[in-house]
């Protein structure tokens, strides 16, 4: 083990393409409101600069970037579809999209022709000389952000439910006059149940997703450094960290960077200070025009002062700019002879996703492998631990779409197994779009599913519509399902939402639901947000 780690620390110390910054396109970042199957709702449209057909790419922690083609957009919300694996999106999850800067310059009237000619003008010169390039340094103070409260209330009939939500997120462009980037988000949950005797406080937390400061990594700059806390930049895979992360570019596009800190807790109020990591990587770039990269990553952690983890992180990525693309990812635990239950090295996580899309037509094939790394940070009881270190889950996930006249179909099909078992399920989805109404769609789909708990089918009934006044939606679901206990489960869920734009800084949103059957609850949801 140690001999591995000597080779791929020399390896690392010889030579990563940080993205570069595209001239004319303004990168918009976003979040992730809503996740509804293959579907995301962002909380940005057509006022930043979306369109129909652009692609977007959602951040996960641990796994990832995911992309997604934008479907619909009104001026303050866009529906988008995740391509190929939709694990680790969710409501919440950070992303981003590159907008031509045209789309966001003002239209401007057009001039009649001059009636005198320009005097001193030389017809062989250009009329319009090329401008300076400015570096970040020499741009002024950008803030941008978002900051926004959510109230849901919940009612069944045994306990009543309320949650209360709050975040502000902040980005500021060259605040130090260094041509830096400042990212600030912070959160707030409060969830309560309350009973016919009594009121319970189920979780209560602040939560300092991001406070980072990071500069470099322009065309001007190949050296980028960031601190504080923050998604690691050049491995993703790795998650969150709290400290330090630096990179430097090669003359041949390829990127070399090393990272320290400590890693906070992905749940609860974010707690970090146990688990300390030192990580050092290479990313080397095969082929700019055809988005070869390959990638490797070693990572080392202690968990309170206690030699914990040794990853090996492996990456590839295919991306030419046509209608193919692949990416893989594997995770690799090393372990020793200090760890109780595995030895060995073991894929603990790896992920392929092959896409092939075009207007109007695509395909995606992802396949995954996860297993449960033995780690002191865990802290699971021994018994747990001992069952999970033999836990294991496969998953193929196939998805189709086509548009016929003004019909667009889509199939999907999974297919999961792990230790215990296995099961999948099957969707078929067909929409009608801007026939009944412009900027609209209406449709259905029909599920089924198996598994070891649950098994059946859903019916969907839905339809959309992307207006000037914001954006309309409706569901209503029929399933019917069988369960373990040998009972059948039969609900009808009604599901109603409204987001619109209040002038250029307010967005506005309210969702409704009700379900009936053998199930009664009702469920309203009003947020509301402040565009910086």
């Amino acid at each position: 083990m140690r001999a591995l780690w000597a080779v791929l620390c020399a390896l690392l110390l010889a030579g990563a393409a940080l993205a570069q910054e595209t001239d004319g396109d303004r990168l918009v970042r976003l979040r992730v409101t809503r996740v509804d199957g293959r579907f995301v709702e962002l909380d940005v449209g057509t006022a930043s600069g979306l369109r129909k057909g652009d692609v977007v790419t959602l951040r996960t922690e641990s796994l990832g970037p995911r992309k997604a083609i934008v479907r619909a957009a009104s001026e303050a919300t866009a529906r988008a579809e995740v391509v190929g694996s939709i694990a680790g999106v969710s409501v919440g999850a950070l992303g981003e999209v590159q907008v031509p800067q045209a789309r966001l310059a003002p239209e401007q009237e057009e001039h009649p022709p001059w009636s005198a000619p320009i005097e001193g003008w030389d017809e062989d010169t250009p009329l319009l000389a090329e401008g300076a390039k400015v570096t970040p340094e020499e741009r002024p103070l950008l803030l941008g952000g978002r900051a926004w409260t959510e109230w849901q209330s919940t009612s069944t009939e045994l306990v009543d439910y309320g949650n209360t939500r709050a975040g502000l997120s902040l980005d500021a462009e060259n605040p130090f006059g260094r041509g830096g980037v400042l990212e600030t988000e912070l959160r707030f949950v409060d969830q309560r149940a309350d009973g016919t005797t009594s009121s319970t406080s189920l979780d209560q937390a602040m939560r300092v997703e991001r406070l980072s400061y990071a500069v470099g990594g322009t065309r001007f700059d190949p050296e980028r450094w960031q601190m504080g806390r923050f998604l690691h930049y050049g491995v993703p895979e790795l998650g969150v960290l709290d400290g330090v992360e630096y990179t430097h570019r090669l003359p041949s596009g390829s990127r070399l960077g090393a990272a320290t800190g400590y890693l906070p807790q992905l749940r609860g109020d974010r707690r970090t200070g146990e688990d300390l990591s030192v990580a050092v990587y290479y990313k080397h770039l095969f082929d700019a025009e055809a988005g070869l990269e390959g990638g490797v990553a070693v990572q080392k952690t202690w968990h309170e002062g206690e030699a914990d983890r040794d990853l090996l992180v492996l990456t590839h990525e295919w991306a030419p700019g046509g209608p193919w693309s692949l990416r893989a990812s594997a995770l690799l635990d090393l372990y020793g002879s200090e760890d109780q239950f595995k030895d060995g090295t073991e894929l603990t996580e790896g992920r392929v996703t092959a896409s092939w899309f075009e207007d109007g037509t695509g395909a995606s094939l992802s396949l995954s492998r996860m297993a449960w790394p033995e780690l002191l940070r865990n802290e699971f009881p021994e018994q747990v631990a001992e069952v999970l270190a033999e836990g294991q889950v496969d998953r193929a996930d196939l998805y189709t779409w086509t548009r016929w006249n003004d019909w667009r179909l889509s199939a999907s099909l999974d297919s999961w197994a792990d230790q215990d078992g296995s099961g999948g399920s099957a969707e078929l989805r067909a929409a009608l779009q801007d026939r009944l109404f412009p900027d609209g769609e209406v449709g259905a789909s029909v599920r089924t599913r198996t598994g070891r708990f649950l098994e059946g089918e859903t019916a969907r009934l839905f339809a959309a519509w992307w207006g000037s006044r914001g954006t309309w939606r409706a569901d209503l679901d029929l399933s019917d399902v069988d369960t373990s206990a040998s009972s059948t489960i039969a609900d009808t869920w009604l599901r109603l939402s409204w987001d619109t734009r209040l002038g250029q800084d307010w967005q506005l949103s309210l969702r409704a639901t009700a379900q009936r059957g053998d199930f009664d609850s009702d469920s309203f949801t009003i947020s509301l947000a402040r565009f910086f």
